[in-house]
């Protein structure tokens, strides 16, 4: 992907596909020692098509180790009631750069349900 200005914790969009509702984006936002966030009341909010999203981080152990997972969060009138495929690039930044961890770029689809996984190198 090509470079996109730091925008601190805002959203990046592209133009929005009428035909099949798709939106692309970026989030980032800075994660002091990989924070584990369960509620999200710590998640930056930011906003794509009147949509509120929120990126919770959950610090995990698996098979290889300690891993990072993302949840994408789409909270509507404090219901989950959107389904839309979206394509995001998440970026964590941790204050040790040597840890930052990026996410592969991926369509992920949501069906009334709040967790979404997040893929990783």
């Amino acid at each position: 992907f090509e470079p996109l200005p730091d925008m601190g914790n805002s959203l990046y969009t592209v133009p929005e596909d009428s035909t099949d509702r798709s939106r692309s984006g970026v989030i980032r936002f800075e994660v002091e020692d990989w924070m584990v966030d369960y509620d999200g009341r710590n998640s930056p909010e930011v906003e794509v098509g009147g949509v509120p999203w929120k990126a919770n981080v959950r610090k995990l152990k698996g098979k290889s180790g300690e891993q990072v997972a993302v949840y994408l969060c789409s909270e509507i009138n404090r219901s989950m009631q959107w389904s839309i495929d979206v394509d995001f690039e998440i970026i964590l930044f941790n204050s040790d750069s040597s840890k930052n961890v990026t996410t592969k770029r991926k369509t992920i689809t949501f069906h009334n349900d709040r967790r979404i996984w997040g893929e990783h190198e």
